[in-house]
């Protein structure tokens, strides 16, 4: 058995304050649990309005699809709510 571990680090422009920013996470963070069986939750950056971190942690038998999962979370998210994914970092173990 092997687990991801996944920080990424989001980039919001535009937003006025630390509510709007909230609003934006929880749509992430519903929509990302909706589409992929992972536990999320937000990590770090709380204080700041442009900034979001999120950790993102999944299982499985499969190292590659572990990978395949933390790029695929990634895409969705600068997809679909057009927020920028200044870094990731990955690990699987």
């Amino acid at each position: 058995m092997h687990c991801l571990k996944c920080e990424i680090i989001l980039r919001c422009t535009g937003v006025k304050s630390l509510k709007e920013k909230r609003s934006i996470l929880k749509k992430v963070i519903s929509r990302i649990k909706e589409n992929y069986n992972v536990a999320i939750i937000e990590s770090d950056c709380n204080d700041s309005r442009e900034f979001i971190t999120i950790g993102v942690s999944a299982l499985s038998d499969s190292k590659d699809f572990l990978y395949d999962l933390s790029k695929k979370i990634e895409e969705y998210i600068e997809d679909t709510f057009q927020i920028l994914v200044v870094s990731e970092d990955v690990e699987i173990f």
